[in-house]
């Protein structure tokens, strides 16, 4: 490996690195605001844990299509990392142990990651085909605002906890971090935390968008879609990993499935659109496998919660979810290493 290559690889670690601590942080702060303002626990639970868990994604896609234009690295970057979220993350929470979640949290993210991803394909494939242009962008980043609206509609309808990760969301942590923010809140410093969390994200995107191709065709002799789907997606997939072990381990199944589903809506609608107006997406790869292989994860995520223990992803799930995605990785790695 020459001193070029050594370089890129390490401005890439440090980028992806610098991304997912900037994430953090700004999640972080993000949920203090929403408790100081007594925004739903729903809210701040799913949609701002998924929000930021899928920054560093969009991030990466902003900077690459700023500098880059059209590039086949956001399209396969955004389905290869809901891949990894629904298969490898969903996968290792469930293999840990039993996930049991609350019916309406599954009806409502599966529908509409089913949706999301039925947007996609129709523009991708039918109406301009393998390219998603502004205006295409516009109407998915429409739909994004239509499914955080029903969110927070179906926040104000659950009067009443619906699960016991539900209710522990309710009734024990949100008292706690209340009371927490009463004694400790102060605008300064969440101010000041904010801007380190965009300084750390703006550089950490710029560093890996800058680096993840040289280390793709250099290192691995491949292409962009290799760039995007494995590379790319693994590291930026990293902070949902995380994210799914914590909550397992606090007994909040709510919110591990509504962070692993809400971010692969997040990245299709919010991603996807955001990419598009700013430079319109062109693929050069064929991303059909990865598109079948999306739609076939929800609906695995659906029968696996509907047979056996009702609403629940058991062990054996998870160890087949695992399975499924290192079969998934022989595929992708046979196709497009080398060549």
């Amino acid at each position: 490996m020459n001193l070029p290559t050594l370089l890129a690889l390490t401005y890439f670690l440090v980028g992806l690195a610098m991304l997912i601590k900037g994430a953090d942080i700004l999640i972080n702060q993000a949920m203090k605001i929403a408790t100081r303002l007594k925004i739903s626990p729903l809210i701040v639970g799913i949609v701002l844990v998924s929000f930021g868990t899928s920054l560093p994604e969009l991030a990466v896609s902003i900077a690459i299509s700023i500098e880059q234009g059209p590039s086949d690295i956001i399209v396969g970057n955004v389905l290869g990392s809901n891949i990894a979220n629904g298969l490898l993350v969903l996968g290792t929470a469930a293999a840990l142990g039993d996930i049991v979640v609350s019916k309406e949290v599954l009806k409502t993210h599966l529908s509409m990651g089913a949706i999301a991803l039925l947007l996609f394909v129709l523009f991708y494939f039918y109406v301009t085909p393998y390219t998603i242009d502004s205006v295409e962008g516009l109407g998915v980043l429409l739909a994004m605002g239509i499914y955080l609206c029903l969110l927070y509609y179906f926040s104000l309808k659950k009067k009443a906890p619906q699960s016991t990760s539900s209710a522990n969301l309710e009734h024990t942590a949100v008292p706690k971090q209340e009371l927490e923010v009463e004694q400790s809140f102060s605008w300064g410093k969440v101010g000041s935390l904010l801007v380190i969390s965009i300084v750390l994200i703006g550089g950490g995107s710029e560093w890996v968008s800058h680096n993840v191709l040289v280390i793709a065709t250099t290192v691995f002799n491949s292409n962009e879609a290799f760039a995007g789907v494995i590379l790319l997606a693994l590291g930026t997939s990293l902070p949902e990993l995380v994210t799914s072990i914590v909550a397992f381990r606090k007994g909040e199944n709510d919110l591990l499935l509504g962070n692993v589903l809400g971010s692969n809506i997040f990245n299709l609608l919010a991603i996807i659109g955001v990419s598009a107006v700013v430079a319109p997406l062109t693929a050069i790869s064929d991303y059909t496998r990865e598109l079948w292989v999306n739609g076939v994860i929800i609906m695995i995520i659906v029968l696996f919660s509907f047979t056996g223990k009702a609403y629940t992803l058991s062990r054996r799930n998870g160890i087949i979810f695992l399975m499924l995605y290192l079969v998934y990785l022989q595929a992708f790695l046979n196709e497009n290493i080398g060549g």
